[in-house]
């Protein structure tokens, strides 16, 4: 009944994605992690205003993470950047926990908005999509990470990048997807079955295409060297070499590098309920994060929330020293799980 309501009352455009990602109900999945084992910390800045919109993290070797933030709702709400933490931090029982900004970072791009992010394994190089909402562009760049801050070293800011969505490093290379062709809404990229997906890679003045006709081409992440893509529409995520996927119960969202030489997955069990939270039609949304093992095959739940109960659309996670925390590109502050 509810669903029926929200479709009565919305756009035409709102019907059609309705048609296009309208699914079952979700079940809910064991989970090594319970609920009672999780709670949902707000994150401030370092003026202490609390930071919504956490769709990106990366774990720095030393035991921090990076948090990608801004309000999608409202852009211009002062509470955003790129901003550490350190787990440790996160795991001493607070409700709230201050954030440390990036230096450098505002004076590179002046509006920061971050959506993707990735580091290099070292720690010492830092790559990000940023949006520009004005004028609905986006440019990726990368540079060097360290006691100083950021310092940029090269960007990509063609017409094309105005879809740029995730990015990760291969070698000296940065690999970043385009989640779909077009940078208005067009009903090529929304239509059931459509694959206008694509993944490039960047560096020393150069941007090559890798592979395109992906089912909304989102989370990457690396596997020694071969680069994993997650195709949201499909819920798959692809191995780019040979063309083979593995399949997922949700659409998969970023993907972060995990211990045991697994990929740790953030899943739309629903894209339909996750498009209502999105849009503001609804309160909630379903959250669930996986490790997955790309040389078994194999998966593990590691946490499930089928109604958002705790915590709404989770978009990336983080799992380390036996600690998960995750985010969401329209939620409130971090999830965080400790065994």
């Amino acid at each position: 009944m509810n669903r029926l309501i929200v479709v009565m009352v919305v756009p035409v455009t709102a019907i059609i994605l309705v048609a296009i990602f309208l699914s079952d109900e979700v079940t809910p999945e064991p989970a090594l992690f319970g609920h009672d084992q999780c709670t949902v910390v707000e994150v401030t800045d370092s003026r202490y205003r609390p930071l919504s919109g956490i769709e990106d993290l990366a774990l720095l070797p030393r035991g921090e993470l990076i948090l990608s933030s801004y309000n999608r709702h409202l852009p211009s709400a002062p509470a955003r950047g790129l901003n550490t933490v350190a787990i440790s931090a996160l795991l001493e029982g607070n409700s709230s926990v201050f954030t440390r900004p990036i230096q450098g970072t505002q004076i590179t791009f002046g509006t920061l908005l971050p959506h993707g992010i990735a580091v290099d394994r070292s720690g010492n190089r830092l790559a990000l999509v940023n949006r520009k909402v004005r004028d609905g562009t986006a440019l990726v760049a990368w540079g060097t990470l360290g006691p100083d801050g950021f310092r940029e070293r090269g960007r990509w800011e063609a017409p094309e990048a105005c879809r740029a969505n995730d990015v990760a490093w291969r070698g000296a290379e940065v690999v970043v997807t385009l989640d779909r062709a077009s940078c208005e809404w067009s009903m090529s990229d929304l239509m059931p079955g459509a694959a206008t997906g694509s993944v490039m890679t960047l560096g020393f003045g150069r941007a090559e295409l890798m592979a395109d006709g992906l089912a909304w081409a989102n989370g990457v992440t690396l596997d020694g060297g071969t680069v994993l893509v997650a195709e949201t529409r499909a819920n798959r995520i692809t191995n780019m070499s040979d063309g083979s996927f593995t399949e997922f119960s949700g659409g998969p969202d970023n993907v972060n590098p995990g211990p045991n030489s697994t990929q740790i997955v953030a899943l739309h069990p629903d894209l339909f309920d996750y498009w209502l939270y999105s849009m503001q039609y609804a309160s909630t949304a379903p959250s669930r994060i996986v490790a997955w093992s790309p040389a078994t095959g194999q998966q593990e739940v590691l946490f499930d929330d089928p109604f958002g109960e705790v915590f709404s659309g989770a978009t990336s996670a983080i799992y380390s020293n036996n600690t998960l925390v995750a985010g969401s590109a329209y939620g409130q502050g971090l999830l965080v799980c400790r065994r």
